[in-house]
């Protein structure tokens, strides 16, 4: 028994070092082996890049995400950044910050392409709308929304002044938010305050086009 033993520690010796001598052979002689570069940076997840143009998917109203993304891209040098949009909306001040990063992508000289893919609601606009003038497309059968500022409480005690003051906040933030749309397109300020009053706006891509939202269908 102790020579069975023996014998199969010694054949699994002689087995590593002979896949050691193989690995290195590989190594030496520029082998399928992988090598990995120190200090090589990995892609963000889901984005790919292909020549000078990065792909990135916007989904959510996620400030902190893009701009890790957009961190992470400054190893990299590219020309136009894509960006898949397809959103149900979100929250407004994640879409502004947002709105910020992709303008400091633009200021750098590069072009930000805004591909709209089925709906593009609420907070969703305002990103599709941040895209590079003549860079802003939406797909035949997409569909866009936008609506006023929604609040939504449960057991709230509110007094008269309270919702006054609150209303006051409330028509501040869309103000600002109907001001970016318009100066963003081809909306007036009175159509589309019209529009969505205490309703939501929705708009074909066809519609979209008119209205300056996307520069074209594709």
């Amino acid at each position: 028994m102790h020579k069975f033993i023996g014998n199969l520690l010694l054949s699994i010796l002689i087995g590593l070092v002979i896949l050691s001598i193989t690995i290195g052979s590989s190594h030496a002689s520029g082998g399928s082996c992988p090598s990995f570069k120190a200090g090589s940076v990995i892609l963000p997840k889901g984005t790919h890049m292909e020549g000078k143009t990065v792909y990135m998917l916007i989904r959510d109203m996620d400030f902190e995400k893009l701009r890790d993304d957009l961190v992470a891209l400054d190893n990299y040098s590219y020309n136009t950044l894509v960006i898949d949009l397809y959103s149900y909306g979100g929250s407004l001040f994640n879409a502004m910050g947002m709105i910020s990063l992709i303008s400091k992508v633009q200021a750098n000289g590069k072009i930000v392409e805004i591909r709209a893919k089925g709906i593009i609601a609420s907070a969703g606009l305002l990103i599709l709308l941040s895209g590079s003038e003549g860079h802003r497309f939406i797909d035949r059968y997409a569909l866009v929304m936008f609506h006023e500022l929604w609040s939504l409480k449960f057991f709230a005690i509110e007094t008269p002044s309270s919702k006054e003051d609150e209303a006051l906040v409330y028509r501040k933030i869309q103000n600002n938010v109907n001001s970016y749309i318009t100066s963003r397109s081809k909306i007036t300020r009175e159509e589309l305050e019209l529009r969505i009053r205490n309703k939501e706006f929705w708009l074909t891509a066809d519609e979209a086009v008119k209205y300056g939202f996307a520069d074209r269908i594709d």
